[in-house]
Formats: C-alpha cells, structure tokens, sequence
C-alpha cells in the first residue's frame, strides 16, 4: 500500500536530521565547568561567552560548511583539548575568499564568532568553542589531531539532498582546475583519503558524471586522485556542484575561452 504522501515527507525529514545524542562524553564532561549545557534552543558551557547554536538537520549551508572544513580544517588533538579546555578549531586556505566564507557559515550555523587573520602566504580562521568541536567530532565524525587517512563522508549527510553543497566545498579546498591535452578542460580531486575518494567518486557517478581515478605514489604517501575530463564535465560540474572564489573564476575563463575557441573553429 502506498504510503499518503505527508506520511513519505516525515519519513525524508526523518532521515536528514542531525543525531545531538553524541554531543557530551561522561569521561570529560562531568566537572563544574566542563559540562555543556542546554539553555532554551542553544548549548553553552560555563565560563563561555557562546551560547551556540547547533543544526538539527542537515542543511545546505552545514553541507558546505562541512565540505571546506574537510578540505582544509582541523581540530586540535582531543586529549590535550581536554587537558587544557582549549577547544581550537582551525581553517586555512590561500584564497581569502573561500576564508571569509567558511567564518561567514560559522557564524550563521553556530553563533560563534571565528576570527580571520592573514599569514604571509594563506588566510586563516580560527574559533576555540568546545560546542561546536564536539560537534564537528562526535556528530560529524571528523578526527581531531593528524586526520590523513581517517576522513569518511560526513554521517550527517549520508541521506540528504545536500552532497553538491560538500562536493563544492571539498573541491574549491583540495581541488585544481586547468587545462591538459588538446586545450581541454580538467577538474581533479587529489586526497590522501581513500575511503573518502571512493564514496565521493560514487556520489559523482550518481550524479551523472564520468569521473576517472588513478593512485600516485610519492615517497611513503599515496594520492588518490578525481578527474573530470573535457568541456561536458566541466560544464557539468559548474551547473551540479561549482567552485568558491578564484577557482570559480577559473573554470568560467577555461569555459568561455574554450566555447570562443569552438566558434571560431566552426
């Protein structure tokens, strides 16, 4: 029997909300001053100026969020952040646009204020809130400390609509945009993730792209690397998922110039 069609809306809403469940752990939690806490729709910990917010469902500004953070984010290591309740939550990244937008979403989602500072060669934003690193850590599943190897697609996402949103995000971090053979268009992905380069490379397929993947060895490390190849994919992926910033316009020059050069041909 099918199901009445308000019936099937709970159930998608259902899916796509966010698990709060995980947010305190009893083995660090339970001092005076460590405990967070739920005031009114907002979570704080005593001695904080934060009173932050937390999505409960998965929204396309969190995809986002989400996505830049895994490219380019970090969390410090969870033991010494709760050795010296210092909750550090890192982002950096050479382009400051991508910067002030990821701050930007920060504040939108949780409240929390993330300060920007420029440094020599890259932009960096940085927030100390114990809220919103256990949020990123517990609820998201992102390590804290030395993350290589260890990023998996964010649970919180796995059955929304929102996976172009992270895909921008994890692209205008970690990914290139340039021309290769026969003046051809090529946007990679290069992670030294491979369980994450597998699940993204499903996503895209699911898409409707045709990706390709190599491995590269370099040294002791190995490069798990996306490529969408020629002006289809690239014109694909400008209209699914885009770029932020400098590689947004990038990628429109390589499509003008290459649609210019078509006409000119023809």
């Amino acid at each position: 029997m099918e199901k009445p069609f308000n019936k099937i809306q709970l159930d998608c809403q259902a899916m796509y909300q966010v698990d709060l469940s995980k947010l305190e752990d009893l083995e660090y939690d339970s001092g005076a001053h460590a405990k967070i806490r739920l005031i009114g729709e907002r979570y704080r910990v005593q001695g904080s100026r934060y009173l932050v917010s937390l999505p409960t469902h998965a929204t396309e500004k969190l995809a986002l969020f989400l996505g830049l953070f895994y490219g380019d984010g970090s969390l410090v290591n969870f033991e010494s952040a709760a050795r010296n309740g210092s909750w550090r939550i890192d982002f950096t990244e050479g382009d400051e646009e991508v910067v002030r937008l990821f701050a930007k979403l920060g504040k939108e989602i949780f409240n929390v204020d993330f300060k920007v500072q420029y440094r020599k060669t890259w932009y960096a934003a940085y927030v100390r809130s114990k809220v919103v690193y256990r949020f990123l850590s517990k609820i998201c599943g992102h390590p804290t400390g030395r993350k290589t190897g260890k990023l998996l697609f964010p649970e919180v996402l796995m059955f929304s609509n929102t996976c172009c949103e992270f895909l921008k995000g994890i692209f205008s971090t970690e990914g290139t945009v340039y021309l290769c053979n026969k003046n051809q268009p090529r946007i990679a992905l290069t992670m030294q993730e491979e369980k994450l380069m597998n699940e993204i490379y499903e996503k895209l397929v699911t898409l409707g792209f045709r990706p390709t993947r190599s491995v590269e060895t370099k040294g002791e490390r190995k490069l798990y690397k996306i490529s969408l190849y020629g002006q289809e994919q690239a014109k694909l992926f400008k209209e699914k998922i885009g770029f932020i910033g400098a590689k947004r316009r990038k990628l429109e020059e390589l499509l003008f110039c290459r649609e210019t050069l078509n006409k000119t041909v023809i």
